[in-house]
């Protein structure tokens, strides 16, 4: 991505791959320049979207200050806390009434607190601080099994969906077709990869139909252009 003049992008903080490493650092990429990684905190991340509401939990309730405490103990030399949480975390997952956006007002003034603190914009962090370590996943992560390399895409259905989609790319692509391009791009969705495990055959024969649907209607497109470029020849012509 460095090619195409972005300098970082966000990543998760897989254990894995770190190794006993800190999230809470600024990575390069191997052979990519000053293009900078930014790993997300899954404990503290998870904390908030899975286990905010769980009375069960050690540390329940989860209340602003007790958070900002966390995030307060983090030494200098690791500088950067990442909190990558889904959208559908607030007011679907959890709750108005769980208290979850009284937390998030509260939050703020709490880090804030300590003066050693600050909230700052992706491209801030990357202007501000050096690339410390190297992060290097030789395989596909995601947040949504950040402990493991097999869910995601792991299984074979989801690596062949994964390979089918891809393959149109240039197909795609050079149609010209808005709507085809637009619909390519959806079925690339994260979500659909991750829900085609294994066992639930129906599910992925639906997926997989859509794709091939999708392939179908621009090959008709392609015939259908290439019938009206065509012009017969004909002996009368001149």
């Amino acid at each position: 991505m460095y090619q195409l003049g972005y300098h970082g992008m966000l990543c998760e903080g897989v254990q894995q791959i770190l190794r006993g490493r800190t999230p809470n650092r600024i990575y390069a990429v191997p052979d990519a320049g000053e293009f900078s990684l930014l790993l997300r905190n899954s404990m503290l991340s998870d904390d908030i979207a899975f286990r905010f509401d769980d009375e069960n939990w050690n540390e329940y309730p989860l209340t602003a200050s007790k958070f900002a405490r966390w995030i307060h103990s983090h030494p200098v030399t690791h500088p950067v806390v990442n909190l990558f949480l889904g959208y559908e975390t607030f007011g679907i997952h959890k709750k108005k009434d769980c208290g979850i956006f009284d937390f998030l007002d509260e939050l703020p003034q709490a880090v804030l607190a300590n003066k050693n603190f600050q909230f700052s914009t992706l491209s801030e962090v990357i202007e501000q601080f050096y690339l410390q370590d190297v992060y290097d996943s030789p395989f596909t992560i995601s947040w949504e099994d950040q402990q493991s390399k097999e869910d995601w895409p792991g299984n074979e259905r989801a690596m062949t969906a994964l390979k089918k989609i891809s393959s149109l790319e240039r197909f795609i692509c050079n149609s010209g077709i808005e709507q085809a391009i637009k619909s390519w791009g959806i079925l690339q969705d994260a979500d659909y990869l991750l829900h085609l495990p294994s066992e639930q055959y129906e599910q992925y024969e639906h997926y997989k139909n859509i794709v091939l649907d999708l392939e179908i209607r621009l090959i008709k497109e392609q015939l259908k252009k290439n019938k009206l470029d065509f012009i017969p020849f004909s002996p009368n012509a001149y």
